[in-house]
């Protein structure tokens, strides 16, 4: 079937869970046993090219999401640019000829309408609704719930007990994040991290450290319960405190002074002209004094070697501001930085120290962006 329509409903857009809302969240996603010839497909050409937008299912239709497309890669082997030589039908008529029509089972999100993931029909993982009941049982403790539909991960926030202070900079307090897919197409994780109070006016930013999986060994969701009410890392949290404190005398290379750069230059939004310029000024100018118009003219393994006169801890704080002043949707990169700097060895570590005073505020005078 071809389809008409070039809507799309989005497919990377973060949503906010209300906890009032948890039960209409975890009944609008069906799980389904199906079989592959009672999947039509529904296609449409884009740039000359028949893809696959849509799936009829019995009376319903469906828009297709990337993860619904590639959980069929990785079940039944083949790659997205298939669809150069066959159209949609005929590679379902290809699978359901080579695989016996097999039945899979497959996540419907039933009020946007979206196919997700497809997977064995033996796969297993929390059932949605014990992960619901698990998380309503942590209300005293619930500072946040987000779908990423994207990644098709239930996110729910959780403070910990662990507290501290920087000597002249933030306060901080531990937290655990709690992942679990809708469709059962993925692992359950448990990632630490940390709350930083950036301003006055009581904004925080939330930082992943560590992350672990989490073992399904029951579906009745007592294991889980269990789980979320008794974890504890006292020793990561003390790890992260130690982390901080020595960050305050760690001094930066000039290969990680400009990666933040090219990030903050991606994630900074309208700002992010001003916010490299500040980060520059705030770092004496780096590349003039090493008399040079970028550090990108330098050879990779030289920036390695050549020390910025900004420590680790005032460039953890700038990226922490960043993305809670100025963050856009998909700023994981960003998040993936900050987190190697955090639970790696730094370029100059151990080499050079440096001793300068913490900033709390290095943007306070740029409109705050959403």
């Amino acid at each position: 079937m071809t389809a008409t329509k070039t809507f799309q409903p989005n497919f990377t857009a973060t949503e906010l869970i209300e906890p009032s809302h948890l039960a209409d969240f975890c009944n609008r996603f069906e799980l389904a046993l199906v079989n592959l010839s009672d999947i039509e497909p529904i296609s449409q050409e884009i740039d000359g090219i028949q893809k696959l937008v849509g799936a009829r299912v019995g009376n319903d239709a469906f828009y297709v999401s990337p993860r619904f497309l590639k959980s069929l890669m990785t079940l039944f082997g083949f790659m997205e640019n298939i669809f150069r030589y066959f159209s949609p039908e005929e590679l379902f008529g290809r699978i359901i000829q080579r695989h016996d029509n097999q039945t899979i089972q497959v996540c419907f999100d039933q009020k946007e309408k979206v196919v997700l993931a497809a997977t064995k029909h033996d796969q297993t993982n929390f059932p949605l609704a014990k992960v619901i009941e698990a998380v309503q049982q942590q209300s005293d403790r619930l500072i946040g719930l987000k779908y990423h539909p994207k990644s098709g991960l239930l996110a729910t926030s959780l403070v910990q007990p662990n507290q501290w202070q920087i000597k002249s900079d933030s306060e901080y307090r531990g937290w655990m994040r709690f992942t679990t897919p809708v469709d059962s197409w993925g692992d359950s994780k448990i990632v630490l991290g940390s709350i930083r109070k950036v301003c006055e006016n009581g904004a925080v930013v939330t930082k992943d450290i560590y992350s672990s999986k989490v073992i399904l060994e029951r579906q009745h969701g007592t294991h889980l319960r269990h789980l979320l009410e008794t974890f504890r890392n006292d020793r990561a949290f003390a790890a992260m405190e130690r982390r901080l404190e020595d960050a305050r005398r760690i001094q930066i290379s000039a290969a990680e002074y400009l990666r933040a750069c090219q990030l903050f230059a991606m994630y900074g939004g309208e700002y992010a002209q001003q916010i490299v310029e500040r980060v520059e000024e705030f770092a004496g100018y780096p590349e003039q004094y090493y008399q040079c118009d970028s550090f990108e003219k330098i050879q990779p393994v030289r920036r390695r070697d050549l020390p910025v006169e900004l420590s680790l801890l005032n460039l953890l704080n700038m990226i922490s501001e960043v993305m809670t002043h100025h963050q856009q949707e998909d700023n994981f990169e960003l998040e993936r930085f900050y987190t190697t700097l955090m639970a790696h060895t730094t370029d100059l570590e151990g080499i050079y120290s440096i001793d300068q005073p913490v900033r709390e505020l290095f943007f306070s005078d740029l409109a705050q962006g959403a």
